[in-house]
C-alpha cells in the first residue's frame, strides 16, 4: 500500500511539477579525479561580470571554490529540499576555512549584494537560505570529531544529521538532532532543535557549548557562554544574525543504539492513534527516554497516518512500563508498513521514515505552540487534517501534513535567561506542512495553512489552553511570523546583541528572521 501510494505520489508530482531551470548540469562520464582537476580550471578561467562574485573570486584561498550558473557544483549549491528556497545566484561561493569565510564577509559587507547562507538546504521559506546575488554554500565545513576527554562532539555547519550520527558511531555515542534524513544541521541547531532526545537533554542548542564563528566584518570568533556571553545568547535560537557559524561543540550523549522506527496505518486507524498519542503525552508518563511522533498525511487527496517511536535504550522500554503498554498498542493496530527494530543506529533510524516524497515541490511550515495534547485539541486537529487533506480542493494540492511533538510534561529545559529563543514552560510545537506544485498557488497555500493554524490556535484556547507565554518554534514559524511570536520579551534584547556585533547590518541581507528589521526579509530579497 505505502509502495502504491508513493508511486502515485511521484506520478502525480511529474505529471504537474512544471520545472523551469535557468541552468542546467552537464552529465559528464570521467574518473572523479580528473572531474576536480578540471573543476579547478574552471574556477580559474570562469570570468564573473558581477563584481561581488569577481571581488570573492579574488580573495578567497586554493582551498575554497566558487561556481558560476551552468556548473554542476553551482547547481547542487543554489537546491534546496523545497522548490520555494530556491533562487538562482550570481554565484555560489564555497569556503573551506575560516580566513576565506572572513574574507567573503569582508567583501559582502563593502558590496549592497543580497546573499544567502545554506548549510543542509531543507528551509523552505523563500530568501531565507537562497538569494538572487551571493549563494555562500557552508558544504565543505563537514568535520565530525568527538573529544572524548571533554565528552564534546564537533561538527561542521554544511553537514546533515545523519551524517553526524554516522561519524558518531564509532565513538558509541550522539547527539540532540535530527529525525529524518536531509535536514541540515545549521537551521536546526541556530533555531532551536527539537528531537528524539529532547524529553531527556532539552533541544539542540541547549547541548551546544561553543561555536567556531566569524562576525559579520570578518572577525572570527570561538564563542562560549564565558568568553562571550551576549553573543552566545543570541545564537542559542537567533539564528544567522551577527554572522556565519562554521562548526559547533556540543555535548555528547551516551549510546549510539536505540530502539525504534515508523509505522504506517491507513486512516481507519486515526483516532485509535490519536487516542494513544493523549496518553503518552499524559503526566502519567514519566519516562523520559521514549518519544513519539504520530503524523496525519494526505498524498493528493489519499490519507496516511505515520508514528515514529523511538526508545533511548537499544533493546526498548523495560517490560510493563508505560510507554512500552503505549508502543505495544500501537504495534499491535492493523498497519500498512512497519519498521520498528531493536539495536539500530541513529543514522539508520532516520531513514525509517522516506522523506524525499516531496522534495522538489513548493512548501511552507507553520506551527501552533501548544501547553498539551489533549483529546479534544486532536479532535480538532483531525478535523482539519480532514477538511484540507481530503475534502478540500486543496487535497489535489500533493501533500498536507499535521505533525504531533508529543513531548512529556517533565521533559528537560534550560533556565529562562540562558537562551535566544524562551522555551522554558514545557509545551508540544505541532507543525504543519502544506506542498504544492505550482508558484502560480503560493496565495492559496499560504493562506490556507494561515486559517488551519488560527484555526488549531483559536480551539486550544477555547478548550481552555493557556497559550500567552507559548512562543512559536522559529524552524517551523511561517517565513512572515513577526519576532513578538517567536522570541517575545527577549526581541529588544537580541535586537542589541545583533547590532553590537553587526552594526552595519551585512547579515540582514542574509535573508530570514532578522532583528536588525525587525522582520524577516521575504519580499525584499525574495521572489
Amino acid at each position: 500500500m505505502v509502495a502504491a501510494l508513493s508511486t502515485l505520489f511521484s506520478a502525480l508530482v511529474a505529471a504537474t511539477v512544471l520545472v523551469h531551470t535557468e541552468v542546467q548540469a552537464q552529465m559528464v562520464s570521467e574518473p572523479e579525479a580528473m572531474l576536480g582537476l578540471r573543476a579547478q580550471a574552471a574556477q580559474k578561467e570562469t570570468v564573473f561580470t558581477d563584481p561581488t562574485c569577481k571581488a570573492i573570486q579574488g580573495v578567497i584561498s586554493s582551498a575554497s571554490a566558487i561556481y558560476a550558473p551552468g556548473n554542476s557544483d553551482y547547481t547542487k549549491q543554489i537546491k534546496h529540499y523545497c522548490s520555494s528556497g530556491d533562487f538562482y545566484s550570481k554565484c555560489s561561493v564555497e569556503p573551506a576555512t575560516a580566513a576565506d569565510v572572513s574574507a567573503v564577509l569582508k567583501v559582502l559587507g563593502m558590496s549592497n549584494s543580497s546573499f544567502a547562507v545554506r548549510g543542509g538546504g531543507h528551509s523552505c521559506a523563500p530568501g531565507f537560505s537562497g538569494s538572487k546575488g551571493v549563494n555562500v554554500a557552508m558544504t565543505r565545513f563537514n568535520d565530525v570529531s568527538y573529544n572524548k576527554a571533554e565528552g564534546v562532539v564537533k561538527y561542521g555547519s554544511g553537514l546533515v544529521w545523519e551524517q553526524v550520527y554516522k561519524g558518531l558511531e564509532p565513538y558509541d555515542v550522539k547527539v540532540v538532532g535530527g529525525r529524518v534524513l536531509g535536514v541540515g544541521v545549521a537551521g536546526l541547531s541556530l533555531g532551536g532543535g527539537y528531537s528524539f532526545l529532547t524529553n531527556q537533554y532539552g533541544i539542540a542548542t541547549d547541548g551546544i557549548v561553543a561555536y567556531d564563528f566569524v562576525t559579520a566584518n570578518g572577525t572570527v570568533l570561538h564563542v562560549t557562554k564565558q568568553s562571550y556571553p551576549d553573543l552566545f545568547f543570541l545564537l542559542q535560537g537567533g539564528f544567522n544574525n551577527a554572522g556565519i557559524v562554521m562548526n559547533f561543540y556540543v555535548k555528547a550523549r551516551p549510546r549510539a543504539k536505540v530502539w525504534g522506527g515508523a509505522i504506517f496505518f491507513g486512516d481507519n486507524n486515526i483516532d485509535a492513534v490519536l487516542n494513544l498519542t493523549a496518553q503518552f503525552a499524559s503526566e502519567a508518563n514519566t519516562d523520559p527516554l521514549g518519544s513519539l511522533l504520530p503524523t496525519i498525511n494526505a498524498f493528493a487527496g489519499i490519507p496516511l497516518v505515520e508514528c515514529q517511536i523511538f526508545y533511548d535504550n537499544p533493546n526498548g522500554p523495560p517490560n510493563g512500563s508505560f510507554v512500552k503498554n503505549i508502543f505495544d498498542q500501537l504495534m499491535a493496530l492493523p498497519s500498512l508498513h512497519r519498521d520498528v527494530l531493536p539495536n539500530r543506529t541513529m543514522a539508520n533510524l532516520t531513514g525509517a521514515v522516506p522523506s524525499d516524497g516531496v522534495k522538489g515541490t513548493r512548501g511552507t511550515f507553520s506551527t501552533v505552540s501548544l501547553e498539551r495534547l489533549t483529546p479534544e485539541i486532536l479532535q480538532t486537529i483531525k478535523e482539519e487534517f480532514k477538511f484540507y487533506g481530503t475534502v478540500a480542493p486543496l487535497g489535489a494540492g500533493i501533500f498536507i501534513s499535521y505533525a504531533l511533538d508529543s513531548f512529556t510534561t517533565s521533559a528537560s529545559y534550560p533556565a529562562s535567561s540562558s537562551t535566544g529563543w524562551p522555551h522554558t514552560k514545557h509545551l508540544s510545537p505541532m507543525s504543519l506542512y502544506f506542498a504544492w506544485p505550482l508558484g502560480l498557488s503560493d496565495g492559496l497555500f499560504y493562506d490556507a495553512i494561515r486559517k488551519s493554524t488560527n484555526k488549531i490556535r483559536q480551539a486550544a484556547i477555547a478548550q481552555g489552553q493557556n497559550l500567552d507565554d507559548l512562543y512559536m518554534y522559529p524552524n517551523y514559524a511561517l517565513y512572515d511570523t513577526p519576532l513578538e511570536k517567536m522570541y517575545g520579551p527577549n526581541v529588544a534584547r537580541l535586537t542589541q546583541i545583533s547590532a553590537k556585533y553587526d552594526p552595519s547590518k551585512v547579515m540582514a541581507r542574509a535573508g530570514g528572521f532578522q532583528f536588525a528589521r525587525g522582520q524577516n526579509t521575504y519580499g525584499i530579497y525574495g521572489p
